[in-house]
C-alpha cells in the first residue's frame, strides 16, 4: 500500500485536507507513450519490412528519387496479448 494511499485512509484532519487537494489532480490511468503525431513513413516509402529489431524500407527523397534506409525498433513488447512501447 502506498504512502499516499494510507495518508488518505488516515482519520486526521491534516490528511484530508492534503487528500483533497492532491487526489483530483493525479491521474487515472498511467499515462502512455504516444508519438506526438502520426507516422507519415507509409506513405513515402515502399517495401516496409521489420525483420528482428530492425524497420528497413525504401523511402522517397524529396528530389524524388528512393533510397534504401533503417532504423532500430526496441523497446516493443508483448504484455499479456497487449503490444507495449518502453
Amino acid at each position: 500500500m502506498s504512502y499516499l494511499t494510507k495518508l488518505c485512509r488516515s482519520s486526521s484532519l491534516i490528511a484530508f485536507v492534503a487528500c483533497g487537494a492532491i487526489l483530483p489532480v493525479i491521474p487515472r490511468e498511467p499515462a502512455l507513450a504516444r508519438p506526438t503525431s502520426p507516422s507519415s513513413y507509409q506513405s513515402s516509402c515502399q517495401n516496409i519490412k521489420i525483420t528482428g529489431a530492425t524497420l528497413s524500407a525504401r523511402c522517397r527523397l524529396v528530389n524524388g528519387s528512393t533510397k534504401s534506409t533503417s532504423i532500430l525498433i526496441r523497446g516493443i513488447e508483448n504484455q499479456n496479448g497487449n503490444l507495449t512501447y518502453s
